[in-house]
């Protein structure tokens, strides 16, 4: 008896460890197969793209929830200027390394939120999933996404629909390689020429003085005359454009007839504009003037009476000029200057005695002049 009941007690104990290790067996079998179906051997790595920002926080998470069945590999951020281009990154990457998913932060719109894009392939093609995520890593944010991104790689792996709104895309059909026959095309025209537009520079000042001739043509003599002058001139890489005001006066003209004597000198005033070109110490150009002749004229009779009378006459003046200067035209100096032109009365002026013409101030006479200009600094 005593040994009957010994050796029945050793069938019951190991057919309770049987029961223990088969019960054990089926809670590692339903745990198990989410896990082998969605690691696929246990080979897969899941490639974490940060945008930029690294979240330490979130890839801890996600190593967390996808421990024991998947790698998480950090690398660097996905090469692109857009969503798309970034997109077209994480594609070439899955097809290149074969990884589970791209897993990567984007911010749409530069809005206070972000997202977290999911991009894997599985028996369906290619899946996307967008998580809303926020703008700073936080403990609750990042374990929450590292949940949502292990229930989609888990329906990417099994090819089921994600309640989270992930999107089914066919796979991308690969590009045609280019034609490496030559192709031949017109070379386009040359564009037009830019227009020639005169562009001054900074303004000068500068003050002249200068003395000349009025010869004899129409007139009854030879006069002289001394002048000053002062303006403003522009400097271009071709030439100069100067505008000036002028003082004058000059000698009296007389003439004697047998009625009488008459005699007239003059103050005038006048406005011009000088433009032309420069090469070197030279300048060579025109200028152009208008303004006023003052003649104060005397006379007197045989018999020996006096009069006087004063003449206004406008007048109008073209020269030609040459001007040179041992300084550059842009430094501050002295320059001599010689004009050749004419003066044009627009009335011809006389003077009478006794109702009879004794002094012709002319209609038209050359005129010579010889100055120095002077730039102010």
């Amino acid at each position: 008896m005593v040994n009957r009941n010994r050796h029945s007690r050793r069938p019951c104990a190991g057919f309770l460890v049987r029961c223990v290790a088969l019960g054990a067996a089926a809670l590692a079998s339903v745990a198990t197969p989410a896990r082998a179906q969605t690691a696929t051997g246990g080979d897969v790595a899941i490639d974490v793209r940060v945008a930029g920002d690294g979240r330490p926080g979130f890839v801890s998470a996600l190593r967390i929830q996808t421990g024991g069945f998947a790698r998480v590999v950090v690398g660097a951020a996905l090469p692109g200027a857009t969503p798309q281009e970034r997109r077209a990154s994480a594609l070439s990457l899955l097809g290149r390394e074969r990884p589970a998913a791209v897993v990567w932060f984007e911010s749409p719109g530069g809005a206070g939120r972000r997202a977290l894009y999911v991009l894997g392939r599985g028996p369906a093609g290619l899946r996307t999933e967008v998580f809303l995520a926020g703008r700073e890593s936080s403990f609750d944010d990042d374990r929450e996404l590292a949940l949502k991104v292990r229930l989609a790689l888990d329906a990417i792996a099994a090819g089921t629909p994600s309640p989270r709104g992930a999107v089914d895309e066919p796979e991308p059909e690969p590009e045609p390689e280019p034609e490496l026959e030559p192709e031949l095309r017109p070379e386009p025209p040359e564009p037009p020429p830019p227009p020639l537009r005169m562009r001054l520079e900074a303004s000068h000042t500068w003050l002249g003085a200068h003395a000349g001739l009025f010869l004899p043509l129409g007139g009854p003599q030879l006069q002289s005359f001394v002048g000053a002058a002062a303006g403003t001139s522009w400097t271009r890489s071709f030439g100069y454009l100067a505008a000036y005001g002028v003082v004058s006066a000059a000698t009296a003209q007389t003439d004697e007839t047998e009625d009488g004597t008459a005699s007239a000198w003059e103050l005038g005033g006048r406005l011009g504009a000088r433009v032309g070109v420069e090469r070197g110490p030279w300048r060579v150009g025109g200028a152009a003037e208008a303004g006023l002749r003052v003649a104060f004229a005397s006379g007197e009779t045989a018999a020996g009476a006096a009069g006087d009378d004063v003449a206004y006459i406008p007048a109008l003046y073209a020269l030609g000029e040459a001007m040179w200067s041992p300084f550059a035209s842009r430094e501050p100096g002295w320059r001599l200057r010689l004009a050749v032109g004419t003066e044009v009365s627009l009335v011809r002026q006389r003077f009478a005695v006794n109702q009879r013409d004794v002094l012709d101030l002319g209609r038209a006479r050359p005129v010579v002049q010889l100055g120095v200009l002077y730039r102010l600094p």
